[in-house]
């Protein structure tokens, strides 16, 4: 210890010096190992820890070689089953489907189109079929064409080989407006090998209309005022080297136009005209006269066009068509006609109709001696107590009219000057119906507004205002529910006056009228009481009577009733029979056979739903004339 610490002073000494060693110094090695026995010269230990060393290298390396190969064994799998996925799977892609067609055509033109497929897939393809939809409005070669619906044709190819190609060729007549794209399309329907799945490929085609074999205008005025005749003229022209065979015209009207004539006369309607066949060159003009209503600066469209017509069907196949359209102005004196909503659908006979017309100077000077005019129409007027508080009434001529005697601004209308007048128009109570002939009444009413002194300016210029108004008629809707005994259509038995616990039948008897317009989906019902049998008993045989156990509820469905019924032909009528055993309690009453009945059906000429109740059917039988007082009440 003593030599250390002396060591470490000369360490620490300055200019101290020490020995060089004698020699370099040197490590022993470890001992290795215990003790060892006996006979092995080696430690038994030792060697057990060397073996599990061994074994735990040993097993690392088999488990990584058993993943290393396990991954190499699922990739090579999954490159297998692609690459045999890749050759036994079917893919749209490896589908060719192809129009093939003109770009162009005339209309009416015989198309030719052929659709080529290709199976480029290494797999054939089971069950193939091509649809083809021809273009909208296109006619078939031969056949007929569908009745409603797209013009398709279905192919049936069966089997379809990999890397096989075939086509098929579909042949139709093309019909459209020039300018017009039309669109073909098809289908490739198929099953993959093996599936029972079915896939689909679509393609389509462009045709646009280049040419028409027929040339069409249309000729009118630019505008128009309200109640103003128009004249609409339609010229026609084949282009063709070849005759065109049954040709028709017509010309599609706008709302608020009325036909008056035509020259030549329609062959169907008033706007349909069957040409026929139409040679190369040939021509020819229709003029079609009516008037024309509707609102300040509203357009007017007027379409004619020239085909083939399918009347069966109503399917039109255009060569070509036109369109022309005038303007609706306010006149330089115009007149309008308000009626009051709740009568503006229909007027009820008995009732009045109230036309409020409204004048106007829209010229920009004034108008002098102005006059305004209605003249009225429809034999269901009552022309005798027609009034108006300001206007003349001339009943010979059935029209009324104002002049500056009855209005003073009439002498001198200052423009922009405007006003209202009234007329009231009773209708009939009793509408004169004497044969079936005789229906749907309209109360009508022509105003006019025009002056004799040309305005400064507008010499040959139409001044006058025209319009018109009218309101339908509404039918006269009856129904009527009757019990009877002795004059009924059947034989009743039983006794009357009735009597307690003994059972008496009756007849009910249901009629319906209908005045001036005819009536559809017609029922009448009614129930029947507890103490009250139904005899399934009705006559004629030929009406639809029921009788639901139930409900009790007796119905007649009766239809559609004509016009004229129970006025000019006798009333729709249906019977039944009933029976009634009374009780004690019905002693000194007349009971209920069956309760108010309630009828209803449509006025097909105004729309309206109309509904008539009847009274509660009981044993007093006022309606039959055989059945005296005394027989009404029950008896014990």
């Amino acid at each position: 210890m003593a030599s250390l610490e002396e060591l470490q002073k000369r360490l620490f000494r300055k200019k101290d010096t020490f020995q060089e060693r004698e020699q370099e110094p040197t490590l022993s090695p470890a001992p290795m190992g215990g003790p060892r026995s006996w006979g092995s010269g080696e430690d038994p230990e030792l060697e057990r820890q060397r073996q599990q060393q061994r074994a735990r290298r040993l097993m690392r390396y088999a488990l990584f070689a058993t993943v290393a190969l396990g991954t190499i064994a699922l990739v090579g799998a999954a490159i297998f089953f692609i690459f045999l996925r890749e050759r036994a799977s079917v893919t749209r892609e490896h589908i060719f489907l192809l129009i093939e067609g003109p770009s162009q055509i005339t209309v009416g033109e015989e198309v030719v189109f052929d659709v080529r497929f290709r199976n480029n897939n290494n797999i054939p393809l089971e069950s193939v079929d091509i649809i083809f939809e021809y273009p909208e409005g296109a006619m078939p070669v031969f056949g007929e064409a569908p009745r409603s619906g797209p013009f398709r044709e279905r192919v049936s190819v069966g089997r379809l080989l990999p890397n096989e190609e075939r086509h098929e060729s579909f042949r139709g007549y093309l019909f459209g407006n020039k300018g017009d794209t039309l669109i073909a399309r098809s289908t490739l329907e198929y099953r993959p090998q093996n599936s029972s799945a079915r896939f689909g490929k679509d393609v389509s085609f462009e045709v646009v209309v280049t040419r028409s074999p027929v040339g069409v205008a249309i000729a009118m005025p630019r505008d128009a005022v309200g109640g103003q005749e128009v004249e609409i003229t339609v010229d026609y022209v084949s282009t063709t080297e070849s005759s065109l065979a049954d040709v028709s015209l017509d010309v599609l009207y706008p709302s608020g136009f009325t036909f008056v004539s035509a020259e030549p006369i329609p062959s169907k309607d008033t706007n349909l005209w069957r040409l026929g066949n139409v040679p190369p060159g040939g021509e020819g003009h229709i003029r079609i006269h009516g008037t024309i209503d509707g609102n300040a600066e509203e357009s007017k469209f007027f379409t004619a066009r020239v085909g083939l017509l399918d009347e069966a069907t109503n399917v039109w196949s255009g060569y070509g068509q036109a369109i022309g359209s005038l303007v609706m102005r306010d006149a330089l004196l115009a007149v309008s006609v308000d009626i009051d909503e709740s009568i503006k659908d229909g007027v009820v006979p008995g009732h009045h109709v109230t036309f409020r017309i409204n004048w106007r100077n829209n010229l920009p000077v004034s108008a002098r001696n102005v006059v305004l005019e209605a003249n009225l129409s429809g034999v269901a007027i009552d022309y005798a107590r027609v009034r108006s508080q300001t206007g003349s009434y001339d009943s010979a001529n059935k029209r009324v009219v104002w002049t500056a005697s009855q209005i003073p601004e009439f002498r001198f209308v200052e423009p922009g000057a405007a006003g209202t007048v009234e007329i009231e128009v009773p209708v009939l109570a009793q509408l004169p119906i004497h044969t079936l002939a005789d229906k749907n009444f309209v109360v009508r009413l022509d105003a006019a507004l025009y002056t004799n002194t040309v305005p400064e300016g507008f010499v040959g210029v139409e001044t006058t205002g025209k319009t018109t108004a009218s309101v339908n008629v509404i039918t006269q809707f009856g129904f009527v529910s009757r019990g009877l005994y002795r004059s009924g259509v059947f034989q009743n038995t039983g006794p009357l006056p009735p009597h307690v616990a003994q059972e008496t039948t009756y007849t009910v008897s249901w009629s319906l009228t209908s005045s001036a317009n005819d009536m559809e989906g017609v029922s009448a019902r009614a129930s029947l009481p507890a103490n009250v049998r139904w005899k399934n008993m009705t006559s004629p045989a030929g009406e639809q009577v029921s009788y639901d156990p139930d409900t009790r509820e007796v119905v007649w469905d009766a239809g559609f009733v004509v016009a004229g019924t129970g006025y000019a032909k006798p009333a729709r009528e249906v019977s039944f029979q009933v029976g009634l055993a009374p009780g004690v309690s019905d002693v000194g009453r007349a009971p209920v056979l069956v309760s108010p009945a309630t009828a209803a059906g449509t006025d097909t000429f105004t729309g309206f739903r109309m509904e008539q109740t009847s009274a509660t059917v009981t044993t007093r039988l006022s309606n039959d004339s055989q059945v005296n007082t005394n027989e009404y009440e029950v008896v014990q």
